[in-house]
């Protein structure tokens, strides 16, 4: 072992141990040492006084002309084991730090994931990250049919149907906290549903309801421009040549519309997906990763632990990991939603 703290002045107490290095190329000497004493010393700050006797033994082993390292473990075997660890986390040699710092990422976020919150947060993560892709395209395929058919106010409906994507995500979701939390409990009561007489984001069962719900809100308007631009490229020659050959409703639009407009819904795909697995703002304005960590998400996991919460090395790790999870779940999307396209 190598004193690396030589030359600094610590304030110690009567009984505490010490070792001094006389000069950079000397031996290394093992002894006892008062408070204010200065020079070449490194008080062992830290070691408690039962150690005394510990320290002294080691002082005249190291006197018989042994090392530092030999009078360890000789300490070692005469079963002093905890004297061994506090000397060797006080005076550990640098290699070993930069051995401990280069796996301490990892090292965080394995204990992390035991710990169950990080896979907590990916399991969540996924699964609302499903539901609100389904419902979105569900629901803008749906009304963008509508809204290319022949209805009055065609054009006004649209640039409703847009205005939810102009807003903050922030300012809508403080909206929508004091919606789900004063008047739908209010209206829960008043029609006698128990589990909406409470406010939804206090359940931890069914807190992800007014994220989901906030999500799928905001993003059906974007959808629904991207679908009314595919249903803009078909001709009305084909659905004329359909209705002469007697299609139905259903039959037109699963047989002609879908299939042309297959580059758009794959795009939509992407893009949801991708804004799903990376829903953060809502989960801010609505629940703040509660009740109990219950509605925590990867990204603002990341946020919470890594800016605010101490943990900025492991969770830099998380943000790499959520990274390539997210490049290798676009890259299949499109794989598969490409093979599928008819056009």
């Amino acid at each position: 072992f190598m004193v690396q703290y030589s030359g600094i002045q610590k304030d110690v107490s009567d009984s505490a141990c010490c070792a001094v290095r006389h000069t950079d190329a000397g031996p290394v000497r093992w002894g006892r040492c008062e408070p204010g004493q200065v020079g070449n010393q490194a008080a062992l700050s830290g070691v408690p006084c039962a150690f005394q006797s510990a320290c002294i033994r080691m002082s005249s082993y190291a006197r018989r002309g042994s090392n530092p390292v030999s009078a360890v473990r000789f300490l070692l075997q005469k079963g002093e084991k905890r004297m061994y660890r506090a000397l060797y986390r006080k005076w550990r040699p640098q290699r070993f730090e930069d051995v401990v710092a280069q796996r301490g990422i990892v090292t965080a976020l394995r204990n992390q994931i035991a710990a169950g919150r990080v896979g907590h947060a990916y399991l969540f993560t996924f699964l609302i990250a499903i539901l609100i892709t389904v419902l979105i395209n569900v629901i803008a395929l749906f009304l963008s049919v509508l809204l290319n058919s022949k209805i009055a106010f065609k054009n006004g409906f649209r640039a409703i149907f847009f205005i939810p994507y102009t807003l903050s995500v922030l300012v809508i979701g403080y909206v929508f906290k004091y919606i789900f939390m004063n008047p739908l409990p209010e209206l829960g009561k008043a029609l006698g549903i128990k589990w909406l007489s409470t406010s939804l984001l206090t359940n931890e069962q069914l807190s992800w309801i007014p994220i989901v719900f906030l999500a799928v809100w905001q993003g059906i308007a974007y959808s629904v421009l991207i679908y009314l631009a595919g249903l803009q490229t078909i001709d009305d020659e084909i659905y004329e040549a359909a209705a002469i050959d007697g299609v139905n409703a259903w039959q037109k639009f699963w047989k002609i519309t879908f299939p042309l407009i297959g580059p758009f819904f794959t795009i939509n795909l992407v893009l949801s997906m991708k804004n799903a697995l990376s829903t953060f703002d809502q989960v801010v304005a609505l629940t703040e990763g509660g009740p109990n960590s219950s509605t925590e998400t990867v990204t603002y996991l990341i946020w919470k632990g890594g800016l605010t919460g101490g943990e900025y090395s492991y969770q830099t790790a998380n943000a790499v990991l959520f990274f390539i999870v997210l490049a290798i779940i676009a890259f299949v999307q499109l794989r598969i939603s490409r093979s599928q396209e008819q056009i």
